[in-house]
């Protein structure tokens, strides 16, 4: 099996940015004959004449055998090939890799099955050489072009071949600044064939710098870019550790589905949607969702206005899949996983999570992750409302009297303390949960106290 290699990729985010274009390398003049010096014949220098006056014109199609400047698409293969093997020179790659995207982008399926080899596989090493060029319009047409060439399912393409290209992927998402933005819509192209879904989550960061893209400071293109990939990968299981790990459905939650672009809120949602009933050994998705609240999220975007139909028509099925399935987890719930969601929303309300059956019944699972959720409770201590200061200070109490080590525990967590100050609190509830709180705090039989 061939390994993951260290490539280096130039370019940074401090760096100049390339502004040249697509167009405005197919509509320089170009002399293909001077080519032939190069390694290519005169026949190929025609060849890409012909091919450069069909890019440059928008209503011609190489697929089409009457438009002017027609040559078989093998031909034009079999020389753009010629020219990715032999032509190393700064200026040229430039031009050719240009005109192959060009060739390729509209005509993937009919097209990509002329580049397979005599050996069976995709002729992609001469063009995945000049993914880590130093010119980063070459790097990044090149990565664009590799991307079309493995879109199309089943055409095989050579394990060391694939597992490069995917490296070079991953590691050019991390140089950010330009070559991030040429990377990410290349991994759309690429991430369209199911068959290389699988191949890039195996790699051990993909996953990881993906998701580190999901945050309000990412460009809105590039988060879009990013989700897409995203929602792609989603439909494979080898993410869910990733998924799980990286904590993605809170990004999704907190960063998609309150975004003003309605595009970004849509692929959100998909995400969401795909990630629905599965798990990754202890975590499930599903509670991961009722934990940052969604089914109010979800209930906000019901009315929200959609600036296109197609979009309000795509996310109006996924929304009706979310809220039912996740009202289904919500009522099956148990009074623990209540109690984790109420916490997680930071407001705590009167209920029979907060009484003396909950705390005597559930004391010892509050061990749970180290005691995340007591943490949790004692960072409570410094909410604005009053209701949810008088809540916390009864329910750290109550785990004082139930767990053996409850004392100490949020002794050592700084809760005693600050639960001490709240004595004196202006709010006559407030100050008189906090007193009875610190009395269990204090004293070892309670019971016996208050018979």
């Amino acid at each position: 099996m061939a390994e993951y290699k260290s490539v280096t990729v130039s370019g940074d985010q401090g760096g100049p940015i390339d502004t040249v274009t697509k167009q405005d390398v197919i509509n320089e003049p170009i002399d293909w004959a001077s080519y032939v010096s190069l390694g290519i014949s005169q026949r190929d220098a025609k060849i890409l004449l012909s091919a450069q006056k069909t890019a440059q014109m928008s209503d011609l199609d190489f697929s089409d055998p009457t438009a002017p400047y027609h040559t078989p698409p093998k031909t034009v293969t079999e020389t753009l090939i010629k020219c990715a093997k032999n032509i190393t020179q700064q200026g040229p790659p430039r031009q050719y890799l240009t005109l192959t995207e060009c060739f390729v982008e509209g005509h993937a399926d009919e097209f990509v099955p002329h580049f397979v080899g005599e050996d069976g596989n995709l002729t992609l090493a001469p063009f995945l050489r000049y993914v880590d060029n130093e010119d980063e319009y070459v790097s990044g047409k090149a990565a664009m072009v590799c991307a079309y060439l493995v879109s199309v399912k089943g055409q095989p393409v050579a394990e060391e071949h694939s597992k490069t290209l995917m490296l070079n992927m991953v590691t050019r998402m991390t140089r950010g600044g330009n070559v991030l933005k040429d990377t990410l819509p290349a991994l759309m192209v690429m991430l369209r064939n199911p068959e290389n879904r699988v191949h890039f989550v195996q790699h051990p960061r993909a996953g990881q710098v993906l998701i580190s893209l999901v945050s309000d400071k990412t460009p809105r293109q590039q988060l879009y870019e990013t989700l897409f990939a995203l929602w792609a990968v989603s439909y494979c299981q080898e993410c869910y550790e990733v998924f799980a790990r990286e904590g993605l459905v809170k990004k999704l939650v907190e960063v998609t589905l309150t975004s003003a672009s309605d595009k970004i809120v849509r692929m959100g949602i998909s995400t969401l949607r795909n990630l629905l009933g599965k798990e990754y050994q202890d975590t499930s998705f599903n509670e991961d969702m009722i934990d940052v609240n969604i089914l109010k999220t979800l209930g906000e975007l019901s009315a929200r206005p959609w600036n296109h139909e197609w979009d309000r028509e795509d996310v109006e099925e996924d929304l009706k899949v979310l809220v039912e399935e996740l009202q289904k987890n919500f009522r099956v719930m148990s009074s623990f996983e209540r109690y984790k969601m109420e916490l997680h929303s930071g407001k705590l309300q009167k209920g029979p999570v907060h009484s003396e059956k909950f705390w005597g019944e559930n004391a010892y699972r509050f061990e749970w992750k180290e005691f995340k959720l007591i943490k949790g409770l004692v960072k409570l201590l410094e909410s604005p409302e009053p209701q949810t200061l008088a809540i916390a200070c009864y329910d750290i109490g109550e785990f004082a009297r139930f767990y053996s080590q409850g004392k100490m525990v949020v002794r050592n967590l700084g809760g005693k303390n600050r639960v001490m100050e709240l004595m004196t609190h202006e709010d006559k509830e407030v100050a008189k949960q906090a007193l009875q709180s610190s009395a269990k705090l204090l004293i070892s039989n309670w019971e016996h106290v208050t018979s």
